[in-house]
């Protein structure tokens, strides 16, 4: 039962704007404490002390980072499009994440390319869309 509910707010979370940035608050530090525990899992043969910072820079970093930049995406999405555009940014995501995934494990390397290319495409729209908005305030 709980399985099937967590199913239906995911797809719903997906697909039902704003419903996504309801449960992007709740995940945003939930996915933080999964990557601490998931990378202190990798470094076992590390002492601990050692371990444990690992695990909160890497894994915690990364994982809230990643987390960071769905949820701009997402609020992005919300705010310029009122959520109707959320479905396919949800959509396109879920289809990155399949090729990634597969890629990852197929062939490592082409993911790791992959992945840095689409961060770097993200930051240069990102730095992109906020020099209009900063040149849109200067012209008012």
């Amino acid at each position: 039962v709980i399985f099937a509910v967590a199913t239906v707010a995911e797809v719903a979370g997906y697909y039902i704007p704003w419903v996504d940035n309801l449960l992007d608050t709740i995940a945003s530090p939930t996915a933080v404490v999964a990557g601490v525990v998931v990378a202190a899992a990798a470094f076992v043969e590390m002492p601990a002390a050692y371990r444990w910072v690992l695990a909160l820079i890497a894994g915690g970093g990364l994982a809230g980072g990643v987390q960071a930049m769905t949820v701009a995406l997402r609020s992005g999405s919300s705010l310029t499009t009122a959520g109707f555009g959320n479905p396919a940014v949800s959509t396109a995501e879920g289809a990155a994440s399949v090729v990634l995934s597969v890629l990852a494990i197929a062939l490592p390397l082409l993911a790791m390319v992959l992945v840095l290319l689409i961060v770097l495409t993200l930051v240069g729209l990102f730095r992109r869309l906020r020099r209009r908005r900063r040149q849109r305030v200067n012209a008012a």
